[in-house]
């Protein structure tokens, strides 16, 4: 494992990374511990997708009855004319942003939110409007927001991008690789 200066102890230490995969309601569904050098988007590509996708597998073996030739051939046909559910979502920060790596989830489906590595020019001030937002807490607050329909990234790929004004003027760009 490679070594890092650990300021606590003024000593360099073996290092590691701990990324830790939450479920919709916070709580944890499992850690993955890496070298400190790996960085995110390795962890996402080797260890965390496919352990998500396991778990995705065998939760949908234990739920779905078998099914039928004619059954199987009509919700076959029924999902290539309805717009593509991704398995699930995965939502992470400007360390993992890559547009291979949005472009090789997407081909799996799986939905990615993450933050706008390079967003580019600032939006016009007209565009953003109040919305109420709901936190975590409970608390009801106003943010004023935006959403274009789309935004072409450096490989082709068309994503959704939303933007949150702060009061000093700032904007946070938030891509979303997900229809709705």
């Amino acid at each position: 494992m490679p070594r890092r200066y650990v300021a606590r102890q003024r000593l360099c230490l073996r290092g590691t990374t701990d990324y830790w995969v939450n479920g919709l309601g916070g709580e944890p569904f499992f850690v993955v511990t890496a070298p400190v050098n790996s960085g995110l988007i390795a962890a996402l590509r080797e260890q965390v997708i496919p352990q998500l996708l396991a778990a995705t597998a065998a939760t949908a073996a234990t739920t779905t009855p078998p099914a039928t030739a004619s059954a199987t051939a009509a919700v076959t046909a029924a999902a290539s004319a309805a717009p593509v559910t991704p398995r699930f979502s995965i939502v992470f920060d400007r360390e993992g942003y890559s547009p291979e790596l949005f472009a090789e989830l997407k081909a799996q489906g799986i939905a990615i939110l993450t933050y706008h590595k390079f967003p580019g020019a600032a939006w016009l001030e007209a565009e953003f409007y109040p919305h109420s937002v709901r936190l975590h807490t409970g608390e009801v607050v106003t943010r004023e927001l935006a959403e274009f329909c789309g935004t072409r990234l450096s490989n082709g790929l068309w994503v959704r991008e939303a933007r949150v004004r702060g009061t000093d003027a700032h904007q946070t760009s938030i891509l979303a690789a997900r229809r709705t």
